[in-house]
């Protein structure tokens, strides 16, 4: 199954780098938020799922 050209596994693999790198530069701050890393790292899948949609549909209309 894809979303927007990509499959379901390489999106929430690209989302877990995200809450890694995040999750780790809070960390090293000692100021881990858990919200603020669950909200970002949801942020980044929805938009980078926009993202490629439009770029989809950009390719596909030329």
């Amino acid at each position: 199954m894809e979303l927007a050209g990509r499959s379901i596994r390489e999106r929430v693999m690209q989302t877990l780098v995200v809450f890694v790198v995040f999750f780790a530069y809070d960390y090293l701050q000692n100021a881990v938020d858990w919200s603020y890393l669950f909200a970002a790292t949801a942020l980044f899948f929805v938009m980078m799922l926009v993202i490629d949609g439009l770029s989809e549909r950009l390719k596909s209309r030329s």
